[in-house]
Formats: C-alpha cells, structure tokens, sequence
C-alpha cells in the first residue's frame, strides 16, 4: 500500500518550525513580502494542520524572500482568537508578536456569531486595526503584500497609497456569487471584491470561473486587474510517499472524508450503496467527518440495513491517522451536489488533492474545475450525482483490478503537479518573480 516515508505531524512541524536554508539567488531573495490572513488556531495559539494555504505560503516564502512578515487572523470560532505577527528575515524567524485584546467584546471562541452582521463587522474591525498596530510597530516598507480576503487586501490598497508597500495581491479562496446568505453581507462581500479587483495588482484565483462571474455581477473589463489561477496544493511533498510493490491496499474499501453537509451530497453515497453491493459483495465504505446531516445519514444506512456494510467514524483529528486510512483503501468519493453557485464550483475544494496525494482514483460529479484534469488523466471518474451513476462507476473499477491498478498509478502521478512548492513557483514566475 501508500506508506508514509515521514510522519505527517513531523512533516507538518518541518514545513512551520525548522529554519529552511535560505536561496540568496531566487528572485524572491531581495524582496520583503507581508502576508496577511485568516487562520485556524489551537487553545495554544499554534496554526493548526487545517490553516490552509496561506500557512502554505508562508512555509514556501520562508527560505525565498529577505524578509517575511506573516499577520494571522484567527476565525471567530477558533480555541484562540488573538492575531499575532511573526517576522522572517532571510530565513530565520523571530519570536510572533500579539495583538492587545483586552477591549475586544468577543473575547472566546463563538462559531455562532460567524455569518451575522454586527459581530462579522467587529472582527473586520479587527483585523484592520491589528494590521495596523503590526505594521506601526514593525515600520517597514514593503516590496509585494497578499491580502487574503478582500478586507486584508482592502488595507494593502490603503497602504500602497501611502507608499509602504508597493504591489498589491488579491488573495481569493472562498469566492461565490452567493456568499453568506444574509444579503446585507452577501452585498458587503461582492462590493468589497469589486473593489480590489478593479485595484490590485494582481488577484489569485483557485478557479477560471470567477472572472467571468465577476465580470457578470458588476466588475468593469477595462479595470480589472489580471488574474492568476492558483489551485488547491498537497500539503505534505509528495516525494515522501511511496507505492510498495505489493500494493497491500483492500481492494474493496471506499472512503469519504469531509464535512456531512447538503451541498456534499454524501446521501447520494449511502443511496449507491446498495447497489454497489449487488455486484460487488465485498464492498465497504468508510465515512470520515461530521455535519448537520451526520444523523440523517446514519439514519438512512440504518434503514438500508447498511450498518456492517458502512462505517461512520466521526472527526478524526490526527491527519496521520486519516492518510493511513485513506491508503488503505481503494477508491475515494467526492459526490459533491450540482449548485452553480456554491463555494465548491468556483473554488479548488482540497479533498480530491488529498485523495490522489495518497494514490486513490477518485469518483467526483463536475462540480469543482479539477473533475475535468481528473478524469482526461485517468485518475478517476467524473459521474452525475445519482446514486446509479455513482454506483456504475465505483463497479467499473472495483471489478476490474487492472483499470484500477492504472488509475491508482495515475492518480499518484498526478499528484506531484500539485505540491505547493510547484503552485507557488508557477504562480509568482507569472508575476515576474
């Protein structure tokens, strides 16, 4: 099967903590670079495995740029809510710095107060005034700033106007013409976007459909700034993955790993499931994860009489302990539901770039961009979301054993175009660097 060469923590603490050698000859090497971003953190205040991409960023910028200044905001619903400031100069990262929070009113973790409109703007108040304190502090000039979100890229138009910074990019990861479902927020956002896409130097995008779209709901074609595709990356180097020859994987095993929501459609998954049985006995499935329709969906497997046939495993916190599973199983499901104008459609979801990461051919309905790259390379199969449909094609792979040992290779394969370093050096050769 897929093994682990290094464990995924200890990887994990090498990208964020260990002092990479520094390259005095890329032409990031002369730059100072100020990232700012939301970010997931832990009661301890350390970035969580499921920060996301700017930690990404960050990790890549570390050992390139002469100094890096990296702002994190933490969500509203994370153990610690304090932005903090960590410097990097020519590879060598100093001690984070913290926001005084003593005047802030939400000072503990409150994922109800997300999406509703006072506390939404209070946390934006946030994050502009601990930029700003940050900065003041630091008193530096800068030679590029990524603004993660249009407020964090909001501020860096603020400051390129007064000449501390002077390129200005427009970081977007959760684009959707239907943002929030508070149209008062929903109105602030799209304002907001247009705003720094008419502005910014540059906007990276995890999907071609969202300049069109925006182009659609107001943005002017003379001022819109160029934008660059940036898609969903692999955390760990795929380079510290291996196939063993006997590729001791159970060839009947499906996984899903995600969140149990409606537009994840993992019901369609359960509805499938007794029809995969019909040809294929052997055949289970492992759900990973949890959600509002958690209990719906153990409901239903009840009433299907499913429950040795499908195992609901809950959250599963330890990413090492998910990756050892995944490679232990032969197909991976991402039975996303049709919705133009969900947040999957014009975004890059990671989910299939964990699958393949860790070998598994992938089932997907072309919600998201990459169905279509999956599927031409063979490393999986792009399906309508009906539980026929799914059905058909987890059979057609899971009762031919050579189409399945071909995609497994593909999907690997196709991998390592999307490690981050390979994402990051394509994206800022496009901006000259």
């Amino acid at each position: 099967m897929l093994r682990l060469k290094n464990n995924r923590e200890q990887i994990l603490f090498n990208m964020l903590e260990n002092e990479a050698p520094f390259d005095s000859r890329h032409p990031l090497s002369k730059s100072r670079v100020c990232l700012v971003s939301y970010t997931w953190k832990d009661e301890k205040g350390r970035a969580s495995h499921i920060a996301g991409p700017p930690q990404d960023l960050y990790r890549y910028l570390k050992p390139r740029a002469k100094e890096v200044v990296f702002i994190e905001q933490p969500q509203s619903y994370c153990p610690d809510i304090t932005p903090t400031m960590t410097v990097c100069e020519n590879g060598v990262e100093k001690k984070p710095i913290r926001f005084p929070m003593f005047w802030f009113p939400y000072n503990k973790a409150r994922a109800d107060i997300q999406h509703t409109p006072f506390p939404y703007v209070i946390f934006k108040i946030r994050e502009v005034l601990s930029t700003a304190y940050f900065l003041i502090r630091l008193r530096r000039r800068f030679d590029l700033y990524v603004g993660v979100e249009a407020v964090n890229a909001i501020i860096g138009l603020w400051l390129r106007r007064f000449r501390v910074v002077k390129r200005v990019v427009y970081d977007v990861i959760d684009y959707s013409p239907q943002r929030f479902d508070n149209s008062k927020l929903n109105w602030i956002f799209h304002f907001m976007d247009r705003y720094c896409a008419h502005r910014a130097d540059w906007a990276w995008v995890q999907s071609g459909r969202v300049e069109p779209m925006r182009l659609e709901l107001g943005a002017r074609d003379d001022q819109i700034c160029p934008h660059i595709l940036k898609r969903s990356g692999f955390g760990t180097d795929v380079s510290s993955l291996k196939v063993d020859s006997k590729e001791n994987f159970d060839p009947y095993r499906l996984v899903y790993v995600g969140g149990l929501h409606p537009t994840d459609g993992v019901d369609c998954l359960v509805e499938a499931m007794p029809r995969i049985l019909e040809k294929v006995p052997k055949a289970r499935l492992v759900i990973v994860g949890d959600g509002i329709d958690a209990p719906k969906l153990r409901g239903r497997a009840k009433e299907l009489g499913l429950e040795k046939n499908i195992k609901f495993t809950g959250l599963i916190g330890n990413p090492t302990e998910v990756e050892d599973l995944l490679a232990s199983c032969a197909l991976g499901i991402v039975p996303y539901r049709k919705d133009h104008l969900s947040l999957k459609h014009f975004n890059d979801p990671s989910k299939p770039r964990l699958y393949l990461g860790c070998g598994l051919p992938v089932i997907i309905t072309d919600v998201p961009e990459v169905a279509k790259d999956i599927h031409q390379r063979k490393a999986g199969l792009i399906i309508d979301w009906t539980p026929s449909a799914l059905a058909d094609a987890v059979v057609s792979l899971l009762t031919d054993q050579a189409k399945l040992a071909e995609y497994r290779s593909n999907s690997l394969q196709m991998a390592e175009d999307f490690t981050w370093d390979r994402i990051f050096s394509n994206v800022f050769s496009q901006m000259g660097y």
